[in-house]
């Protein structure tokens, strides 16, 4: 069996995290795996193919800037990958995030309705494939996408644009491309996006539930030193983690919870902000990006609790992090993100106020034990069983 995955990036962030494993994970396991990406440094390893270039993706770039033409250029760089899956003819041709300023989406879509004979599987990461313009649309409460998109109240969030609102023209084009695939199977890693989809015009299609895992051999339940090693033994850890501190991830109740925290309470917080770079707390110490799985697994170990408040999610791997590292969630009740707890040792909570909110991740911590931890731990899917439910599905569809 031959397969070609495509992302926007390549073994960085959590699609492209993804997408190494499962190429990895095929390559061991007998499948002629083939990854296409179009960012980042080109990676080292076996069949991995950077089709685009920064040129391309900086023109792409000031494109949906300017014109909210995000996904509608990149033309040439598309014909070159779709000429490199003529050459390899693969027996699926596996797609997950196709936005990120280095893909034509209808150049390609034409190809695979036209001239790919074999099967398509499609993750959908986020909510992108079915709006006219955002990747999430709950922060905004804005369910236009249902019926049909048009002057966007999102329209200066990713992917941004600073002028026009292209959101009426991108549902329809979308909509004509994304339709009408009779060889699509779709995935989402949450119960919730599913039920998104059903409400959107991707409705038509089989989705199928695939949570994702992580790697238990990183994320496990062991002794931290990160209290001894920053003069934090005897505090009661909240830690809060993201890669990029947007409004939607909700940074400001992890602040709010400051002014209430008693003196042998801390809070972490790990990612990139720049509201936290110039904020100084003697309760809150920040961190910055990391990419080091072994020092994020050494984090949720020293915490006590993991606060998630983001307000509008799929299925946070963070969440997954931590529970497997045996260290409980709280996290706010919306989107797929309060699917990734079982609700009886983790919590899922309405979005309150900040002394309710504490008074949560008290409890939770309070009751924080030793075999509790490995409990937790075991019943998170690991990054094994994570690849093996994709290679499994790869030969249920392909006779």
């Amino acid at each position: 069996m031959r397969v070609a995955q495509i992302n926007s990036v390549y073994g960085r962030g959590s699609t492209g995290n993804i997408v190494r494993n499962l190429h990895t994970h095929y390559l061991e396991n007998g499948i002629d795996s083939h990854v296409f990406f179009g960012r980042g440094t080109q990676s080292s390893g076996k069949n991995l193919i950077k089709f685009s270039n920064q040129a391309d993706v900086l023109y792409h770039g000031l494109q949906t800037r300017f014109f909210d033409r995000h996904g509608l250029v990149s033309k040439t760089v598309t014909r070159n990958l779709i000429k490199s899956l003529n050459k390899l003819n693969p027996d699926i041709i596996h797609l997950h995030n196709i936005h990120g300023y280095y893909l034509n989406y209808p150049t390609l879509f034409n190809y695979l309705k036209k001239d790919f004979k074999g099967q398509v599987i499609w993750t959908m990461h986020d909510c992108w494939a079915f709006t006219g313009h955002c990747a999430y649309y709950t922060y905004a409460q804005c369910n236009k996408w249902e019926t049909h998109c048009h002057n966007c109240p999102q329209k200066k969030e990713y992917p941004k644009s600073l002028y026009k609102d292209n959101s009426f023209e991108n549902y329809e084009l979308k909509k004509d491309n994304f339709s009408g695939l009779k060889h699509l199977q779709l995935i989402t890693p949450s119960k919730w996006l599913k039920n998104q989809l059903s409400k959107s015009f991707l409705s038509d299609y089989n989705v199928k539930v695939l949570n994702n895992g992580v790697d238990k051999s990183i994320f496990k339940p062991f002794k931290s030193k990160f209290k001894e090693s920053n003069e934090l033994v005897g505090k009661k850890i909240i830690l809060g983690a993201a890669n990029i501190w947007e409004k939607r991830k909700g940074l400001k109740y992890l602040i709010a919870l400051l002014e209430h925290l008693n003196y042998e309470e801390h809070i972490i917080v790990v990612g990139k902000s720049k509201f936290l770079d110039t904020f100084t707390h003697p309760k809150l110490t920040h961190i910055g990006q990391t990419s080091n799985a072994y020092e994020l697994a050494d984090l949720y170990n020293a915490a006590d609790v993991y606060f998630n408040p983001t307000l509008e999610d799929n299925f946070p791997t963070t969440n997954l992090e931590s529970i497997a590292c045996g260290t409980p969630v709280v996290t706010f009740n919306n989107g797929g993100s309060s699917e990734t707890i079982d609700n009886i040792i983790s919590k899922s909570i309405n979005n309150t106020s900040a002394t309710e909110n504490l008074e949560k991740l008290r409890e939770v911590y309070s009751e924080k034990e030793d075999h509790q931890k490995i409990t937790m731990a075991s019943q998170i899917k690991s990054m094994s069983d994570f690849n093996k439910s994709y290679f499994d599905f790869y030969h249920e569809i392909v006779v």
